[in-house]
């Protein structure tokens, strides 16, 4: 089986700055913003107020990130990954319970990546109501608007609202998730506030609107996550808790389940189809990501 592994980074149309390689990785969420002289001081130099080339290439975005296209790959991620399932379980039944365990955790952890890169890349695509980067602009306007040449000033001004309609991926990332671990979405409640904090309408409605039956899978599938993880008490009793509340043939029994039965509790049958609770696992997390999925031509009105 393939190892647990999941970037949607070079799949999910993120644009990377063109500068010179010594300048792509800022050390803070501001600094892209401010090497090269490119701060307050820069654009409201009355001598100095047109941003270098050096510094143009390092701000200037090619396109939009889709938010759409890594929906898309996570898709084909969970459909490859269970794809590998199913072909595993032609080997000898007694194998079958750690396979089922190692798909659900390699399902899991790839859609951790995913809502986090979503949410970021909606984030770039329409960035309307993110405060952070709002302030970032806000700064550089005021700077911009007090060179005392005209023609100056309004280049400068210009400048940094196409950048504010267009910001670079690596600043939103570093705003958004400046130690690089993911954002913390692990419980819908907080992706629902985080969404409605940071989200153009057109997305945080699609976190807002998932039915109740999609949230209690993916509870059930972070909840799981984290007691192959840790193992602690804790996390048994939460994974327990998220299972007990599934409906129909998802829901666990009486038995209490822990990390050595929780393979035994993946390869059950949910029904007469015969379909494992694993495979059903799979099939939910592939409707939560279409629910995300965004077409182009419904992104903005203007195409953004």
């Amino acid at each position: 089986m393939a190892p647990i592994a999941f970037d949607a980074a070079s799949e999910s149309g993120r644009t990377r700055p063109r500068g010179p390689k010594a300048h792509r990785k800022a050390s803070s969420p501001h600094s892209a913003l401010t090497q090269k002289r490119c701060g307050a001081a820069r654009l409201g130099g009355a001598s100095d107020a047109a941003v270098d080339k050096t510094t143009h290439d390092l701000l200037a975005v090619p396109g939009k990130s889709d938010p759409s296209r890594v929906v898309d790959a996570f898709v084909t991620y969970l459909d490859d990954a269970l794809a590998d399932y199913l072909f595993l379980r032609s080997i000898p039944q007694e194998f079958w319970r750690v396979i089922a365990v190692d798909a659900l955790l390699r399902a899991a952890v790839g859609f951790e990546a995913f809502r986090s890169d979503w949410h970021i890349a909606a984030i770039q695509r329409d960035a309307s109501r993110y405060k952070p980067l709002e302030e970032v602009w806000a700064r550089y306007r005021v700077a911009a608007a007090a060179n005392p040449n005209p023609i100056q000033r309004a280049k400068a001004v210009a400048f940094v609202d196409s950048l504010a309609r267009n910001p670079d991926m690596d600043l939103v990332r570093a705003l958004a998730d400046p130690h690089g671990r993911n954002l913390d979405l692990s419980s819908f409640d907080s992706w629902r506030r985080r969404a409605r904090a940071d989200l153009a309408p057109r997305f945080s409605q699609r976190v807002e609107s998932l039915p109740p039956e999609d949230i209690g899978i993916m509870e059930a599938v972070v909840a799981m996550r984290n007691c192959i993880a840790h193992r602690s008490r804790s996390s048994t009793d939460k994974m327990n808790h998220a299972l007990k509340a599934l409906p129909g043939g998802l829901a666990r029994g009486n038995q209490r389940i822990t990390f050595r039965s929780l393979g035994r509790y993946l390869c059950g049958s949910s029904g007469a189809d015969n379909v494992t609770r694993c495979e059903l696992f799979y099939r939910g997390l592939r409707r939560i990501a279409a629910a995300l999925h965004v077409k182009r031509h419904q992104q903005s009105p203007t195409g953004a």
